[in-house]
């Protein structure tokens, strides 16, 4: 099986001189070209980027997709982000857990029971949510504490969580219901936050005043990006270009389109350009690579992962792209055992509870304690619901 998928993969890569091979190789023919002389890792190409900017901001994908966190922390772990970098901010974690647990990232010596019980007590309370129930955080959390302590106090990274400040300790249903009536102000409080503690880096003696900023989706996309035209959306991205100019890049990982019908509650996905990205990356079976949209036929495509239309490329909304693992390779997980014991129980219902009071809780929580745990406390991985029409998407232009 490996021969015959070895074959395939080379008259795959060979049939490009061959205009009959493809049905769609006129208008796939620039892409592929231009990635054939792209050389530049994923990684590379994002720590590059620190050469010329202060701040660079990447679009996270899905939430529970584990496999991006293997980028993001092949850059963090790299000497060039720990000697002039250093500083993360994240969109998930609530700025409540500051400065607690940047205080637990630069501590020694902690015994590995109590470093899973504090990692664990920062996943439990890092979401304005009852739970958190993707364990990337919790994830990301340890592999930063682990890389600490292996580098010496003057090289410790930081992790600032950004989210709006959210204290599940003191939080009652007046309060819920006050914090909700705030939710529409969380992209400028997010960076608000953010450019509060990165001006406070800047004016202090530390020798590493650059930022990693990951922000999901929209709250990544840039100051140019509007909608309606003349109306700068409230993203993060915007008032960090606004306020940094030159010294931000942004950076779009990898995902997929949504397409129009798409809501909060469910998103409709498509490939991006019905596949004509991916299909390009694949006919030369690159799986990680990065460059800049300005200059490229992708930046010149219009911007299709808003399901709004628009007349925005992606140049116009982001810096750079990269690529990192095709579709079919995105490993999402939920679910964390232990999360729920017998200790964190009783809040867990409390937290359920409250949310239950508010008006925009349409569909009761369950008081059933046996299928919240069954709900969290089991680790499921998965791949792309939709997986099987994205792939159709990118196969049809390999025909």
């Amino acid at each position: 099986m490996r021969t015959v998928f070895c074959l395939l993969t080379a008259v795959l890569i060979s049939a490009w001189g061959d205009p009959s091979q493809f049905s769609h190789k006129s208008q796939l023919k620039p892409y592929v070209e231009f990635l054939r002389i792209q050389k530049t890792s994923a990684k590379h190409y994002i720590l590059r980027l620190f050469d010329d900017h202060d701040i660079v901001i990447l679009c996270e994908r899905d939430h529970r997709d584990i496999t991006q966190y293997e980028l993001f922390l092949s850059i963090i772990e790299d000497n060039r982000f720990i000697d002039s970098v250093a500083n993360i901010f994240t969109e998930i974690g609530v700025g409540t857990l500051n400065p607690e647990l940047n205080n637990f990232l630069h501590r020694q010596r902690l015994s590995t029971d109590a470093v899973k019980l504090m990692v664990m007590d920062f996943q439990r309370d890092c979401s304005i949510f009852p739970i958190w129930d993707k364990p990337n955080f919790s994830f990301f959390v340890h592999r930063l504490y682990e890389l600490n302590q292996r580098l010496a106090q003057e090289k410790k990274v930081n992790l600032y969580p950004s989210d709006m400040p959210f204290d599940w300790h003191t939080m009652s249903v007046d309060r819920l219901k006050d914090f909700w009536d705030r939710i529409r102000t969380r992209d400028s409080v997010i960076a608000s936050q953010i450019i509060r503690k990165f001006d406070e880096i800047s004016r202090s003696p530390a020798k590493r005043k650059k930022a990693l900023v990951i922000m999901n989706y929209r709250h990544a996309f840039g100051h140019r990006f509007e909608h309606p035209v003349g109306v700068k959306p409230d993203n993060v991205g915007r008032y960090l270009f606004e306020r940094y100019g030159e010294r931000v890049a942004n950076v779009f990982v990898n995902y997929h389109a949504i397409l129009p019908g798409s809501t909060d509650r469910k998103a409709v996905a498509a490939a991006i350009q019905n596949g004509k990205w991916d299909a390009a990356f694949k006919a030369l079976q690159l799986t990680d690579v990065g460059f800049s949209f300005d200059g490229s036929p992708f930046g010149e495509d219009q911007f299709d992962i808003w399901p709004l239309k628009q007349h925005f490329k992606y140049k116009d909304v982001f810096d750079g792209f990269v690529f990192y693992k095709p579709v079919d390779e995105h490993l999402l997980v939920v679910g964390i055992p232990g999360i729920i014991d017998s200790v964190f129980a009783p809040e867990i219902l409390r937290r359920y509870a409250l949310y239950n009071e508010l008006p925009i809780q349409t569909t009761k929580l369950t008081s059933d304690l046996h299928s919240i745990k069954t709900l969290y406390n089991v680790k499921r991985e998965f791949r792309y619901e939709m997986l099987d029409s994205l792939t159709a998407q990118i196969q049809q232009w390999l025909r």
